[in-house]
C-alpha cells in the first residue's frame, strides 16, 4: 500500500495524540478505511487524531490488520518542515517520507507483531446523542469552573472521586446546563448553552479537555459513551476519552444571585491589585475587603494595600477573604467587568464574584474569613 497525506495534518494528529502521555512509551499508528490514526492512552484516558489518506491508484483499501508502533522518543518524525508526505507498507512495517524544495527524508516505523498483547486501537465513538457545543465556548466553560476543582490536588484514586467537576441539564432552559466546582472554602458556578446533559469528570482531566479543544476549529461534540466521556472533533474525526470516576454527585443547588450590594470593576484593576496584595502581605492571609463610595479597597488591617475604581450599587460591604483564593479566581476570570456582590440572604457570609457572556456566565463563592 501506497499513500500522501497532507503533512499539516499529520502534525495536527501527533499533536492530539500527545495529549495524553503513552503508558506504552509509544503511539500506536493504524491504517483502516482510508484513514491513519494515531492512539496514546494511559490507565484512564485516551487520545486519538486522524488523517485522512490519498491512496495511489494502483494501492488496495487498506487493511483492518494494518498498525505499527512509534516510540515516543520518535515522534518528532511525525512533525517536518516539508510540505509532501508520503507512506508505504511492506512486511516489515511502514516507511514515510518527506519532500519539498529539493530535499527528501525517509524512516521506517515497525509493524506490531501477531504477538503482540497490547490493547488494540479502538473503534471511533458513536456521538450521534452527544451534543454540540462551540469549542471555544467548552474550553472558556472548563478554564472558568477549574478555578475551585482542585486540578493540581487531584492524584490518587480517593482525589479522583472526590475532586470532580458536574455537569446538569438545566430544567429550566433545554439545551443549557450548569457546571459546578467545589472546593473547601469556595466553588464555582457556570452556566452555558448548547449543552444539555448530565455527567461529571475529574478535575485531573481538564487540562487535557482544554488542550483538545484548544486545537478544533469549530465545534466538540460533548458526551457519554459507556463508562467514558468523549469530547469529538467532528471536522477530523479525532477525539479524546476520559474514564469516569464514580463519586458523590451532589444534586444541583443554584443559589439565589440576589445581593443586597455590589460593586463592578474592571478584571485586569483587580487582578493586578491582588497580585500586589499576595506580596506585601506578611504572614497572614487575611486581606479585608471593602466596598465604599466608588472605590474598591484591599487593606490589612488598618493599611491600605491596594484601592481601585468601581460602580457600586447599594451601601456597601466590608468582610475578610483568604488572599490566595482570590488571586486564584482572579486568574480564571475573562478579560471585561467584574462584579462581587454581598449580602445575599441565604449565604450571609459570603462574597459572590461574577461574569456575564452572551454564551458562559460564572459566579465564584467565596467564604468570609471574618464579616464585619
Amino acid at each position: 500500500m501506497k499513500a500522501s497525506l497532507d503533512a499539516a495534518a499529520v502534525k495536527a494528529a501527533m499533536t492530539t495524540a500527545r495529549i495524553v502521555k503513552p503508558i506504552t512509551k509509544d503511539f500506536s499508528v493504524s491504517l483502516t478505511g482510508g484513514l491513519m490514526r494515531v492512539w496514546s492512552f494511559d490507565r484512564r484516558r485516551s487520545a486519538t487524531g486522524i488523517v485522512r489518506l490519498t491512496l495511489d491508484s494502483d494501492s488496495e483499501a487498506v487493511g483492518v490488520d494494518e498498525e505499527f508502533f512509534l516510540p515516543e522518543d520518535r515522534a518528532a518524525l511525525f512533525d517536518s518542515d516539508l510540505s509532501n508526505m508520503t507512506i508505504s507498507t511492506g512486511p516489515k512495517g511502514m516507511t514515510i517520507k518527506f519532500e519539498g524544495d529539493g530535499k527528501s527524508r525517509s524512516a521506517s516505523v515497525k509493524r506490531r507483531s501477531d504477538s503482540s498483547k497490547r490493547p488494540k486501537m479502538t473503534g471511533s465513538p458513536d456521538s450521534s446523542s452527544f451534543s454540540r457545543v462551540p469549542a471555544s465556548t467548552f474550553e472558556d466553560v472548563l478554564r472558568q469552573v477549574s478555578c475551585s476543582a482542585l486540578v493540581r490536588e487531584t492524584k490518587t484514586d480517593e482525589d479522583m472521586r472526590i475532586n470532580q467537576i458536574h455537569f446538569y441539564a438545566d430544567p429550566d432552559a433545554p439545551g443549557s446546563a450548569y457546571v459546578t466546582s467545589n472546593a473547601r472554602f469556595y466553588a464555582t458556578v457556570v452556566k452555558v448553552g448548547h449543552l444539555g446533559i448530565d455527567f461529571s469528570m475529574v478535575s485531573s482531566d481538564i487540562p487535557a479537555a482544554r488542550a483538545f479543544c484548544s486545537r478544533a476549529s469549530g465545534d466538540v461534540l460533548v458526551g457519554v459513551e459507556g463508562n467514558a466521556v468523549r469530547i469529538v472533533d467532528p471536522a477530523t474525526g479525532s477525539w479524546v476519552a476520559f474514564a469516569k470516576v464514580q463519586g458523590d454527585r451532589p444534586a444541583l443547588s443554584i443559589p439565589d444571585g440576589s445581593c443586597k450590594t455590589s460593586i463592578t470593576v474592571q478584571r485586569e484593576d483587580f487582578r493586578k491589585a491582588v497580585k500586589w496584595c499576595s506580596m506585601a502581605l506578611e504572614g497572614t492571609q487575611r486581606l479585608t475587603f471593602s466596598a465604599s463610595g466608588e472605590t474598591l479597597r484591599m487593606n490589612s488591617g488598618s493599611s491600605e494595600l491596594s484601592a481601585m475604581p468601581g460602580t457600586l450599587v447599594g451601601s456597601g460591604f466590608a468582610t475578610d477573604l483568604p488572599v490566595k483564593v482570590l488571586s486564584t479566581i482572579s486568574d480564571h476570570l475573562a478579560d471585561g467587568l467584574v462584579h462581587f456582590g454581598f449580602g445575599n440572604p441565604s449565604l450571609p457570609d459570603v462574597v459572590q464574584v461574577s461574569q456575564d457572556d452572551a454564551a458562559v456566565s460564572s459566579i465564584h463563592f467565596v467564604r468570609g474569613m471574618k464579616v464585619r
